[in-house]
């Protein structure tokens, strides 16, 4: 009699996994985006049209081309450029800070929530981190700023507060939502934290609706901020040509025109 082989048992044991686990990508949720948006781009507006009003003091006369009187709306914002650029880098602060912290939300993705005290001290103390980190760099962003915007033309000898303004307007536009949503990466981080910033403002590769919802509006600051400054050096003399009030209004709208084309992008690939 011929003994039978019996086949060879499979080891009992759980199966491993070699693959890599997947990481989720956190979303933007678009209708969200978009009323937060609106509602964004109504308090911008604002800042730079209504909020210089608020100072009191002499009347604000129209300063040149009397024979051509400007509208009498925008006689306060042209009577002073750099008490507008103060009042409007102030409310430009709170706005971005408001704005920064849904970025920041929505990259931290649906994470479950602990409401333990110890929980929310560590996240207390975690967003405060991050506006001080956020602060400083915006800082940094306006003194970096501040010599561009002398070498494309600004007066060097005068308006030296109105530059700085500029830059500080520039910076907070540029800097403080993506730093406020990403950190500054550290070199412990993961590779592809480390080179995320690279990858979406040097090579403006935007690939998930969040990097556009950060890309497109500096984007659209930087090209604004371009054209605004065309009507500078033209001896048009208007009022409303007062450095740096063109480069600031074409800035901010740049800025609402790449927020508005970011969620239109990412809703037409929805």
């Amino acid at each position: 009699m011929t003994a039978r082989t019996r086949p060879k048992a499979q080891p009992s044991g759980p199966k491993t996994n070699s693959s890599k686990p997947e990481t989720t990508t956190p979303s933007l949720p678009l209708r969200e985006y978009f009323a937060l948006l609106s509602y964004h781009s109504a308090l911008l507006v604002a800042s730079l049209l209504f909020l210089p009003r608020s100072t009191k003091g002499a009347r604000l006369l129209q300063r040149s081309s009397a024979d051509r009187p400007e509208h009498p709306f925008l006689t306060p914002l042209t009577a002073d450029p750099l008490r507008t650029m103060a009042w409007h880098v102030v409310g430009l602060a709170v706005c971005m800070t408001w704005w920064a912290q849904h970025l920041r939300t929505w990259w931290a993705g649906s994470k479950t929530r602990d409401d333990s005290p110890p929980s929310r001290q560590k996240r207390r103390r975690a967003l405060a981190d991050r506006l001080i980190e956020t602060a400083a760099t915006t800082l940094f962003g306006t003194i970096v700023l501040v010599p561009v915007i002398v070498a494309f033309g600004a007066p060097l000898d005068s308006h030296f507060g109105h530059t700085v303004f500029l830059a500080l307007h520039l910076s907070l536009l540029l800097v403080w939502p993506v730093i406020h949503a990403l950190g500054i990466p550290s070199p412990g981080s993961a590779i592809l934290d480390r080179f995320r910033l690279s990858r979406l403002f040097c090579q403006f590769r935007a690939e998930t609706p969040l990097e556009r919802a950060l890309v497109y509006p500096a984007v659209g600051t930087l090209v604004g901020a371009w054209i605004g400054a065309a009507p500078l050096p033209l001896d048009w003399d208007r009022p409303w040509q007062s450095y740096p009030l063109t480069v600031t209004v074409s800035s901010l709208l740049g800025y609402i025109v790449g927020g508005y084309a970011s969620w239109a992008h990412s809703a037409l690939e929805a």
